[in-house]
Formats: structure tokens, sequence, C-alpha cells
């Protein structure tokens, strides 16, 4: 084993490496707490690209009650990946992007966190993952450190005419608009798995 490489590192799944890496806000940015004045992602877009996407993962990084909602991994689930990725080799880097227990991870920690995973994982490699933002607030700033930042309802205009590399079928007819923490919501996706995120499982040992 090259001693310069973290022991995942050639254990790496490639075939079920995302193409995607999309992170939603929620208020003011999914349909579940649209904005007042603009158009809101519907969330069943939102369930569509995590549960019916292969190529796709998607990460719930503003109110955390979108994890419910639509089954999704937060930052909780970004902790506990970017834990097992590093410790006990990197404790300073780990506290770098997980602020203490005592405060929540600011929006761009948050999202920090969610690509410093990614990059973790496919450090040794030549993979090109795109990741994405959707979020009310303007996150441009992001962009110099790999992101592409869309406001909701710019969002919502590039998926319906097709510009965007991501797509969702219009009209999406087959996922509901009710959230998954409703009783009358139909569809019934696999609960989170706290001990094992989906970044951990492109490891083979997972």
């Amino acid at each position: 084993m090259d001693s310069n490489k973290m022991p995942h590192e050639q254990n790496i799944n490639l075939d079920k490496l995302p193409n995607f890496v999309v992170c939603f806000d929620r208020d003011y940015t999914v349909s579940v707490n649209p904005h007042p004045k603009q158009q809101a992602v519907p969330l069943s877009w939102v369930k569509h690209l995590a549960h019916e996407q292969t190529e796709v993962d998607v990460w719930a990084t503003g109110n955390q009650l979108l994890r419910e909602e639509a089954a999704i991994p937060g930052i909780s689930e970004a902790i506990t990946s970017w834990r097992e990725l590093t410790l006990p080799d990197s404790v300073e880097q780990f506290h770098e992007y997980v602020p203490p227990q005592a405060r929540k991870p600011s929006r761009k920690e948050g999202l920090r966190l969610v690509k410093v995973v990614y990059d973790e994982i496919t450090a040794a490699l030549d993979i090109d993952i795109q990741f994405i933002v959707i979020d009310d607030v303007d996150l441009t700033q992001l962009e110099s450190e790999g992101w592409k930042h869309y406001f909701p309802w710019d969002f919502v205009s590039v998926i319906k005419n097709e510009t965007t590399s991501v797509s969702v079928p219009i009209p999406l007819e087959e996922v509901s608009e009710i959230p998954l923490t409703k009783s009358d919501c139909p569809e019934s996706y696999p609960p989170l798995d706290y001990d094992t995120p989906k970044p951990l499982t492109y490891l083979s040992d997972h």
C-alpha cells in the first residue's frame, strides 16, 4: 500500500460514486416553506433526485427538518462521515471543518464539510464530481471553492429549460409533494442510516 494514502483510498467502489452532489437549503428554498414572492423548488424534485437518480447525492444543508421530510442526509451525517474518514489521523483538520458542539455549523461551514467528505474519498482518483447548492441566500462566494450556486427560482428555471447538467422529468408525476413526515405521504423510502451515511457506502469495506 502507498504509505502516502489513507487506507480507504485504495478501496473505492468507483461505479457507485455520484456525478453530482446537490445540497438544498429548506426555508424560502423548497416548497415545504416557500419564498413569499419567488418560486420554490418542489419537494418532489428533491425526493426524485435523492431516491430515483443513482448519479446524484442529495443533502440537506439548511434547516435540518428537510432530512426527515425527504429522507436525505444532513450535517450530522456529514460529520459522521468526516470523523470515520479522518480520525484519528487528522484531528486538527476535523476541528477546522466541524466547529465545537456548542454552536451549529454555519451555512458555509456545512457546505464545505459536505464537499471535503467527497474530496477525502476521491483524493487519489481522477474523479470529477460537480457540487451544486440551491439556497435563497447568495452563496456565489463558494463558487471559487468548486460550488455552483443557484437561487431556488433560478434552479426551477434551468431545470424546466433543461439548461443544467442535473435533470428532472417535467412534469414529475410519480413522486408526491407530501413530506415523508406526513402520514398521508405515499412514498416509503429507506430511513437514514445514521451509522453509515451514504458517502461511507462507497468504501468497499462497508
